[in-house]
């Protein structure tokens, strides 16, 4: 569903409701070092978010599947409400720093899966391809072109990727990137789907620890 720029880039404040269902906002990347120009100074700056998504299809707002949805607001609960008043701090980055003063996060993630990967055997050796953070998009894409977007465009929009049209790849061009109430019905459609695979194979995503 998400880059793992974007994932580190979502902020608390990123995180509403509509209509009964809980709705991203796509709007930054994070988790990783790099340089940004300071307008103030136009001097080049070390930062671990960019406030901008990876191109300007990424932009976009949404639906979360309900099972995800239950395993943010727990998350937010656990780790982001203040332990005196309850409330959360609505700038923090809703995936939380591993260690004190860390700002960053990407390397340390995708080094985690890898290793589960390979507990779990699925990694080259066993399988015969490379699995990788990546890979799980690629495997969402495959799961909604076979089941539950078979909409070109719909399907691009949500993944965040460049839309074409199905009449000789041209490109869709999006007069704004938010979410349009069609396209809200689209991405509501995608995240009910998402959330019977998940319940049917998973069941919850909250592990008692």
């Amino acid at each position: 569903m998400l880059f793992r720029s974007e994932a580190f880039g979502l902020q608390l404040t990123d995180i509403g409701e509509r209509d009964g269902v809980m709705v991203l906002s796509i709007r930054r990347q994070g988790g990783k070092w790099t340089f940004e120009e300071d307008p103030s100074t136009g001097e080049e700056v070390r930062v671990s978010t960019k406030p901008r998504t990876k191109t300007k299809h990424g932009r976009r707002d949404l639906v979360v599947p309900a099972p995800l949805a239950a395993f943010i607001r727990s998350y937010v609960t656990a780790f982001h409400a203040d332990p005196a008043t309850g409330v959360p701090d609505h700038d923090d980055r809703l995936i939380m720093r591993l260690r004190a003063g860390s700002e960053t996060g990407q390397a340390s993630f995708r080094n985690a899966l890898m290793r589960a990967f390979a507990e779990e055997h699925l990694d080259f050796s066993s399988t015969g391809f490379h699995t990788s953070p990546h890979f799980l998009r690629k495997c969402l894409a495959t799961d909604l072109a076979f089941g539950g977007a078979r909409n070109e465009v719909v399907r691009s929009a949500y993944l965040g990727h460049r839309p074409s049209a199905q009449d000789g790849g041209a490109a869709v061009t999006m007069d704004r990137y938010t979410l349009r109430p069609e396209m809200f019905e689209d991405f509501r459609t995608l995240a009910e789907y998402m959330a019977t695979k998940v319940e049917s194979e998973v069941g919850s995503l909250i592990t008692p620890t």
